[in-house]
């Protein structure tokens, strides 16, 4: 590929954009042919962040649209410093430059946020998005029209014939645009694949440094710009020059540092686990609420205006006195039975009285037992049987939003570490999770709601981030001169942040109650530690410090 930009330092009155990482940035012609596109531009309002930082301010509002020019520029240095003996196409060059700057393109409102609610990644629906294809998670209208943003509808396809013209008047030759190509190497896959799509990429490289540049961690974009002019492809393989494996290393720990900061600040913790629920709570009242189109304040107003959401929560019955449910009785509530002795010892020992007309059920939680609008839960448990009343509670999701917004975050309790990460879908299942939530809930205000008053109506949320190749990731890769080098560990460990929903125990509250009750709530925190122990059945979950994470990077 020629070098264009040298050339250009000598020309006045070039388009250019005066990057924050790396100063003045010159793209290839064609790339100015597309940059207005609306599935583009959409990314200006998309953040870089998956959550509206309130203690990372610097990374806070970093777009997407920043970082795709800068991995669109990325690919362009890597190709301006190609081995001669490993050539490449102008077709080549051309889809390879147009992935790295769409790559992005489907990211939803919060990025990874919302990938983990929804299940999906956004390298496999490219095609989709640009085609108005069905497919993925979500649904996607078949017709071109659809407004994707601000009004306006979907248009690079549109535009492809007149890019090829344009292509071949300035190049002299026939340059064929295939869309599925693009998303080929977007998902890592072909030739190129490997640059914007493995363990450390171009996308990753500018996505690292970027959010470090602009939180305060590194001072300059030279890393970024060095690695890219010594990563190329030999074979189907990623090859970096034996001089760059430094630059690595550095990629590595900056990386480190930063994902430190992103994944074990409480606040940024506290704002993804709210962010999380209040999605969630949203998908039980419209579970087609969302597109993929979706830009950051548009998918908050829209979550925002969903009206109240009752959700079931199980509440123990007690018995009269200490009794539990004769196991015997599992035989007829099998065959869906309600005999009279079985009403007799609810109404006797439970004060639940059953009508002739209360029926029962069976589902993965236990027994169901409905009679007149009224609800209650048979579950197994090793003690007996247990029975618990099914009542409705209201969630206030515009609440949610609005604390998250104005930064009145939950009271973080603990972030906690297993390496079990098979776990995680222990906290994946929303009613799973709910109900044990409420059992913890439940257990704190028993014990320390009379020594401590701000716990008597405690309520309690857990929320999970599954760290494998986040914190750390481990670099094996190929050099110039054949040898494998390995750089780094890779993490892999599962996240649980605990904390307190309501507004008196907010993030700061809770700080300021902490400094006076400090030896109250540590009895709770080991209540929680306790209850995470059992229910994970780990005795080897670690007490993260909280704000450790800053540590040595003041």
């Amino acid at each position: 590929m020629m070098k264009e930009h040298n050339k250009r330092k000598l020309m006045k009155k070039e388009r250019y954009i005066y990057d924050a990482l790396y100063g003045i940035i010159y793209l290839s012609d064609f790339i100015w042919d597309i940059i207005s596109c609306s599935e583009l531009q959409r990314l200006r309002e998309v953040r870089l962040c998956n959550i509206n930082s309130l203690c990372l301010t610097g990374g806070a509002n970093i777009n997407r649209y920043e970082h795709a020019i800068g991995t669109c520029y990325l690919a362009k240095i890597c190709l301006e410093n190609w081995p001669p003996l490993n050539p490449i196409t102008k077709e080549e060059e051309v889809h390879f430059l147009l992935a790295a700057l769409l790559h992005d393109v489907v990211s939803g409102a919060f990025g990874h946020s919302i990938e983990y609610i929804e299940g999906f990644k956004h390298e496999e629906d490219f095609i989709y998005a640009v085609t108005g294809k069905k497919g993925g998670e979500y649904e996607y209208m078949t017709v071109s029209t659809e407004p994707i943003f601000f009004g306006m509808p979907r248009e690079f396809v549109s535009r492809l014939e007149d890019l090829e013209k344009n292509l071949k008047k300035r190049y002299k030759e026939k340059v064929e645009i295939n869309v599925k190509k693009i998303g080929e190497i977007i998902a890592g896959r072909g030739r190129f694949g490997p640059l914007l799509n493995s363990i450390m990429d171009l996308d990753n490289i500018d996505n690292v440094f970027r959010l470090a540049y602009h939180i305060g961690l590194v001072k300059s974009g030279e890393v970024p710009l060095k690695l890219a002019k010594s990563l190329y492809i030999k074979g189907k393989k990623l090859v970096v020059k034996r001089e760059a494996i430094p630059l690595i290393k550095e990629w590595y720990n900056v990386r480190k540092k930063l994902y430190s900061f992103l994944l074990l600040n409480p606040e940024e913790f506290s704002a993804k686990c709210m962010l999380t629920e209040a999605i969630e709570l949203a998908k039980l009242k419209e579970r087609k609420l969302f597109r993929w189109y979706y830009v950051d304040f548009e998918l908050l107003e829209k979550v925002s205006r969903i009206p109240l959401v009752e959700i079931p929560v199980k509440k123990p019955v007690p018995a009269n006195l200490e009794f539990t449910l004769n196991i015997n009785f599992k035989k007829e509530l099998d065959k869906l039975i309600i005999s009279e002795d079985l009403k007799s010892i609810l109404l006797e020992q439970y004060d639940i009285k059953l009508s002739s007309s209360a029926t029962v059920e069976k589902n993965e939680d236990g027994w169901k037992i409905r009679d007149k609008g009224k609800e209650y839960l048979i579950k197994e448990k090793r003690e007996g049987l247990l029975i618990y009343q099914i009542v409705k509670r209201g969630e206030n999701i515009s609440t949610i939003i609005s604390r998250l917004m104005k930064g009145e975050l939950y009271g973080c309790i603990g972030i906690f570490s297993t390496s079990r990460t098979e776990k995680a879908n222990t906290f994946f299942d929303f009613s799973k999770k709910r109900e044990l939530e409420d059992e913890l809930s439940s257990i704190i205000r028993e014990k320390y709601g009379s020594i401590l008053s701000k716990l008597k109506n405690v309520m309690t949320a857990i929320h999970p981030i599954i760290d494998v190749n986040k914190t750390e990731r481990q670099v094996i890769i190929d050099t110039d001169d054949g040898e494998t080098i390995k750089v780094g560990e890779s993490s892999k460990q599962l996240l649980i942040g605990v904390f307190f929903r309501n507004k008196e125990l907010n993030i700061y509250d809770l700080y300021s109650l902490n400094e006076k009750h400090p030896k109250k709530l540590k009895k709770v925190k080991e209540e929680v530690y306790k209850y995470l122990v059992k229910i994970l059945d780990d005795k080897n979950i670690k007490r993260l410090e909280l704000y450790g994470e800053v540590n040595g990077y003041g």
